[in-house]
């Protein structure tokens, strides 16, 4: 078996999961759609993706549309020593977190 070795890289904050209220198109209501992480899937409060999952929702494609996803390890846009410093992400300028990856 082989040994794993723990690094520390940088991802894009919108790689956590988050709650995010949707606005339906058709009741006037909303619906709450969690985005997921790489431990998690993505989950909508939506009869649509109750019934259909693990297809996802157009409530969860349209929150999904949005979210960088940026990370060190896997993404092929470089980080600059200057991002890095200040925790930045390169793809869409928001905040990094730094994460443990096993290698």
């Amino acid at each position: 078996m082989s040994d794993l070795t723990l690094v520390l890289a940088q991802q894009c904050v919108s790689n956590r999961s988050h709650s995010v209220d949707v606005p339906s198109d058709s009741s006037g209501g909303s619906y709450t759609v969690v985005t997921g992480d790489e431990r998690t899937e993505p989950f909508c409060t939506c009869k649509w993706f109750k019934f259909n999952k693990p297809e996802l929702c157009k409530h969860i494609k349209r929150v999904a549309a949005k979210l960088c996803r940026w990370h060190a390890m896997y993404s092929t846009e470089p980080q600059s020593e200057g991002d890095k410093e200040a925790m930045l992400c390169p793809a869409c300028g928001g905040s990094t977190e730094w994460v443990q990856v096993a290698v």
